[in-house]
């Protein structure tokens, strides 16, 4: 009996040991794929999610590169744009530039011309240059040399020392008195316009001043002498309401007068 059974155990070894065998190859044979298949899925799993990102990351080059082309274009319209203007403001000087040299020519000619003019009068002057008239140039001097001058009645040198001094001296206190024997002088030549002119820029600087009543009356009568009767009458009037008690007796024969 025990025989049988060693024989059997055997033969049972024999029959079946080899299929137990490939049994345990195929089982590690199956493992080893399982292993690999899900090592490639995380590896298709990971290059999927690095396509991904990179397309993000292509998607946004591509944006990236379409503002920049569009700056681009801006710039390149903002450069031709300043390019023209640019040519046209160049163009725009050269232009004034030649209408200023244009000017610039046509001066030096009229100058040209004066010059020519002014030698004429100094040399049609030149026989005279002895007689033409030496103002002094200090203020004293001056202002005697006009005073002399109104006391010979030479009115024209007068008035011509008065003026200068009434120039060249405007600060000096006796520059009202100046102005009024301006008008003095004026009147006395005839020139009843400028005495009329003098005696209002006097009233203008120096309304009270102590020559004011006789600077009136000598604008009321070179108004008459003009046949300017609103200026003549409405002089004598002023000095009437002032009280000056002449003026109403020659405001009447003034008034007379204008009427005729």
């Amino acid at each position: 009996m025990t025989r049988w059974r060693w024989l059997f155990g055997l033969l049972f070894v024999t029959l079946f040991a080899p299929g137990f065998v490939c049994a345990s190859r195929v089982e590690r044979v199956e493992g080893e794929v399982d292993a690999l298949r899900a090592q490639f899925v995380e590896i298709q799993q990971r290059v999927n999610n690095e396509q991904t990102q990179l397309s993000e990351m292509i998607v946004r080059a591509d944006l990236k590169l379409a503002e920049l082309e569009e700056l681009q274009r801006k710039a390149n319209e903002l450069l031709t744009r300043n390019s023209v203007d640019l040519s046209l403001q160049i163009e725009n000087q050269r232009n004034e530039l030649a209408e200023l040299r244009g000017r610039l020519d046509g001066i030096d000619r009229n100058v040209s011309l004066l010059s020519k003019e002014v030698q004429g009068i100094i040399a049609s002057l030149g026989s005279v240059g002895s007689s033409a008239v030496l103002l002094p140039t200090e203020s004293e001097p001056l202002f005697t040399f006009a005073q002399q001058r109104e006391g010979e009645k030479n009115w024209a040198e007068a008035k011509l020392g008065y003026q200068e001094f009434i120039l060249k001296f405007s600060s000096d206190p006796r520059v009202e008195e100046a102005t009024y024997r301006l008008a003095v002088v004026s009147a006395a030549a005839g020139q009843h316009q400028d005495a009329i002119t003098t005696v209002r820029g006097l009233l203008t600087s120096f309304p009270n001043s102590s020559y004011r009543n006789d600077a009136i009356a000598i604008m009321g009568e070179s108004a008459l002498a003009l046949g300017n009767c609103e200026i003549a009458i409405k002089s004598f009037e002023t000095l009437v309401d002032l009280g000056d008690k002449k003026a109403k007796s020659r405001l009447s024969q003034v008034k007379s007068a204008c009427k005729n």
